[in-house]
């Protein structure tokens, strides 16, 4: 505040100077020069010079400004012991009828102002300040979404499947139509899908184009998991694509805590992969609940060349008969 006091100070009396000077219309415009020669904030002084038709009145109008901003950061940055302070509830002893309560207010320190309570997107204690989380610019690893990490993450656990030892996968078959040039994935729904819960499992996801009724289509994000023998869809996407008819299904669907979900029913969908055109047929198993994300098992990654399988590397087993 003193340099723009100061700078006050200065253009008051150079005003009254120059009235016994012959300046004539170059008074105001001689003041505000000599201002901004004497500025020692170098990006003030530049941001003074970029204006067009700079006058005294505005010259003057931006510096106290540019001053006042300045103390605002500086008191923002250091505050003051009196400038915090907390509001809490001290509750007294309960007597015969009822527990009283009583408000009160007590200082706290700026140093521990910001560490009071941890931080909802990372757990951790830091400073109120989103650049200085750990989570800002993260992706969960449980919904998807950025700035949070999945500790701490409130959204329904998605649907993670594996593989069921007790059901059969048919092949993969292409279609004799020579019209209709989309492979059909031919699957087994399951009764029960179970996941193994992994804490800090690496999520593999793929674009797939589903094509709706009247050739709508509608790009949608799917999680690969070969673990899983069947294909999940929510009926929110199958409505963005007016698709509303539905086989029965009794199906129950049983998630790794034991809890169920029961489909309201099964449908054939075609599907592009947008990065060469590849064309399929899947059956997906459709839920009800919006929050779930859209799932490829096993079968339809392996079909569309999502997900290799490397055979070779695999030993198996094989059972005789015993005598």
């Amino acid at each position: 505040m003193e340099e723009m006091e100061g700078r006050d100070g200065y253009c008051n009396p150079k005003r009254n100077e120059t009235t016994t000077c012959n300046y004539g219309a170059l008074r105001e415009s001689l003041i505000r020069d000599k201002i901004i020669c004497g500025i020692k904030d170098s990006h003030l002084k530049e941001r003074l010079l970029r204006v067009i038709d700079l006058d005294l009145p505005k010259c003057l109008q931006i510096s106290r400004a540019a001053e006042l901003s300045k103390e605002r950061i500086k008191t923002l940055e250091n505050p003051t012991f009196s400038d915090l302070e907390v509001h809490g509830v001290k509750h007294k002893q309960r007597n015969t009828n009822y527990q009283q309560q009583k408000q009160y207010t007590h200082k706290i320190k700026p140093s521990y102002a910001h560490n009071s309570s941890a931080c909802k997107y990372c757990g951790r204690k830091h400073e109120f300040n989103k650049e200085k989380c750990p989570a800002f610019g993260k992706e969960c690893r449980k919904c998807g979404k950025a700035n949070h990490f999945e500790s701490m993450c409130k959204s329904e656990q998605k649907l993670r499947q594996r593989r069921h030892p007790g059901h059969r996968v048919r092949a993969i078959s292409e279609e004799s139509d020579e019209i209709n040039d989309y492979f059909e994935i031919n699957t087994v729904t399951l009764t029960n899908v179970n996941s193994v819960k992994e804490k800090h499992s690496r999520h593999i996801y793929a674009s797939m184009k589903i094509i709706g009724k009247n050739e709508k289509s509608k790009l949608t994000r799917f999680q690969l998991d070969s673990g899983a023998t069947c294909n999940i869809l929510t009926a929110r996407t199958l409505k963005e694509l007016d698709i509303n008819q539905l086989q029965k299904t009794s199906q129950i669907l049983t998630m790794y805590n034991n809890t169920t979900i029961k489909p309201i029913g099964t449908c054939i969908l075609k599907l592009v992969n947008p990065k060469n055109n590849d064309k399929f047929k899947a059956e997906f198993v459709v839920v009800k609940d919006g929050t779930l994300t859209p799932l490829l098992g096993s079968k339809a990654v392996q079909a569309m060349n999502l997900v290799t399988v490397n055979y070779e590397n695999i030993k198996a087993v094989r059972q005789g008969a015993l005598s």
